[in-house]
């Protein structure tokens, strides 16, 4: 018998391989050179790769011979005109030069100093970043927004710094010799150390809720500090003047002014405490509502000053207080209460006492500060004699 054939199903023919589409140079950045980019930032930023290998690994990605952001900055590539720092998220950045120093946007980066002499850093916007930091001499820091970051140490010399913010910011380390701080304004932020020397210059800055965890000032001039619900704390003025200021709703502990003018100054609703002035001129200025702990005076001239405790029932307390070989001349006080006060060699001129309350007093010179109660024994005086009749 004949074997039949069965009939085979007819063989399906293979779909053709689909070929990818070619890629231009162009296109490969767009598809590929983010997340590569964002991978060799991070080696980068933990040292397994150095800025040349990031630059050669970026260039042959990009197949165009681009540059790393680092070499960029630095002002290796396109030197003399700003760095676009708009789209480097969480970057590091290498150090920024005088060619760098105008118009940036940096945000979420860490930054080496920017550092040089002659140039003006200026009209830069600093987002959530860190700074190394910032180093100037015979230049200057104009103009420039930081929010929400942080600078390690700032040091200027021979230069200025102007007319900048500093919000929600912390910084480390502040110095400025022989230079000038003007017109900048700080929100939510802290200085940590602040060293001014050699005849420099505070003018017209503010804080608001922020602080000073240390202040010491040589030689030099404060003039319209606005310090509003803010803090200062370990302070050391010496040969210096501080003038029209404003200081309310404030704390200032440990200060210390040594051979110094304070002049023009208004405290208002503050708390002093552990203050020592020691051979100073304190001068057309006010202290009002103030509860003070741990205040001494020391050959000091008090020149129209007032100390007002406010009216109402109660007052605000002065405890631990001495005046010790100060000069009074147009001086008031006013309702307020001293515990534990000294006046001693006290030589006093046209000083009005009003309201005040003594307890545990010492009390010598000058006619024993003119009888101090003289107005309030003669109402005493007066009381008893209403009684007798």
């Amino acid at each position: 018998m004949k074997k039949t054939k069965t009939a085979r199903k007819p063989k399906r023919k293979a779909a053709p391989e689909e070929k990818p589409m070619p890629t231009t140079a162009a296109d490969e950045p767009a598809t590929v050179a983010p997340p590569a980019m964002k991978q060799i930032l991070e080696m980068v930023r933990a040292g397994t790769l150095t800025d040349e290998q990031a630059a050669a690994l970026l260039a042959e990605i990009g197949g165009s011979g681009a540059a790393s952001p680092a070499r960029e900055s630095a002002g290796e590539t396109g030197a003399g005109r700003p760095v676009d720092m708009g789209s480097l998220l969480s970057n590091s950045i290498g150090r920024l030069f005088a060619g760098d120093a105008l118009h940036n946007r940096m945000k979420g980066s860490n930054v080496e100093s920017p550092e040089g002499v002659d140039y003006v850093f200026k009209d830069n916007e600093i987002v959530m970043s860190n700074i190394r930091g910032i180093l100037f001499r015979r230049a200057s820091f104009e103009r420039n927004r930081l929010t929400a970051s942080n600078v390690k140490e700032i040091l200027v010399e021979d230069g200025a710094l102007a007319d900048g913010s500093l919000k929600m910011s912390n910084l480390k380390e502040v110095s400025i010799r022989s230079s000038s701080a003007r017109g900048l304004a700080l929100t939510a932020s802290n200085i940590r150390e602040l060293v001014m020397k050699n005849r420099s210059l505070l003018d017209g800055i503010e804080l608001r809720a922020s602080s000073i965890n240390e202040w010491s000032l040589d030689e030099g001039s404060v003039e319209a500090l606005d310090l509003k619900e803010s803090s200062m704390k370990d302070v050391s003025v010496a040969k210096s003047s501080w003038r029209r200021s404003f200081v309310q709703f404030a704390s200032m502990a440990d200060l210390r002014l040594s051979g110094s003018d304070l002049q023009e100054t208004q405290f208002l609703a503050c708390e002093l405490r552990d203050v020592l002035i020691e051979d100073s001129q304190i001068r057309s200025s006010l202290v009002h509502s103030l509860p003070a702990k741990d205040l001494s005076f020391r050959g000091c001239r008090f020149d129209d000053v007032h100390l007002i405790a406010g009216d109402g029932w109660r007052r605000q307390k002065y405890d631990t207080v001495a005046f010790e070989a100060c000069q009074f001349k147009r001086v008031l006080f006013s309702n307020c209460r001293f515990e534990k006060v000294v006046f001693s060699n006290i030589t006093a001129e046209n000083v009005q006492l009003e309201g005040v309350v003594l307890k545990n007093q010492r009390i010598d010179g000058n006619e024993a500060f003119l009888r101090l109660a003289s107005p309030r024994a003669e109402s005493a005086n007066e009381g008893a004699g209403a009684k007798k009749g």
